[in-house]
């Protein structure tokens, strides 16, 4: 619920937890339904480390994109969810697209927050753009790094088919 009389921010740390929710329940919709449930009943981190890591670092990423930080401030637990996605069954659009569910969110859940103070929201979603854009980064840099070890593996695959043939010969 909007927070009349507060400032935009404040409305917004007040929310948090409801928010934040909201924006893992969205990402999670994401999976398969066997999936997403699973992601959502299930409290263990350790047999759930996808939702746990989820829950975890949409909070700070929440709370570093409203708070007075530098957006750069939460890259490693934007990395964590990044590199999560990026070995998932996703297309890049769909691996780093979870920034901007945040705004739809916002737009449905703090209309009357951002008709009050609608400079304030802008700035948020500048702030979410810039997430979005380091996300992408990220997941290009975890892509690489999947297909220089795909590479390795195949280069080393190789090398022993042919030790081995060379061997018999």
């Amino acid at each position: 619920m909007p927070q009349e009389g507060l400032p935009f921010s404040a409305s917004l740390a007040s929310q948090r937890d409801t928010l934040v929710k909201k924006w893992f329940d969205g990402m999670v919709q994401a999976y398969p339904e066997s999936t997403s449930g699973f992601l959502t009943r299930e409290k263990d981190p350790f047999r759930n480390p996808v939702g746990h890591t989820l829950k975890e670092n949409l909070s700070v990423l929440f709370d570093g994109l409203v708070g007075p930080k530098d957006v750069q401030s939460v890259t490693p637990e934007l990395n964590d969810i990044v590199r999560m996605r990026a070995v998932q069954d996703f297309s890049a659009g769909q691996a780093v697209a979870f920034p901007f569910l945040l705004k739809k969110i916002l737009r449905r859940e703090c209309a009357a927050d951002i008709s009050r103070d609608p400079g304030a929201y802008s700035d948020l979603e500048a702030r979410i753009d810039s997430l979005a854009l380091l996300a992408f980064d990220l997941y290009m840099k975890s892509r690489e790094r999947l297909f220089e070890i795909k590479y390795n593996e195949a280069k080393r695959s190789m090398f022993m088919l042919q030790r081995r043939q060379n061997n018999s010969l």
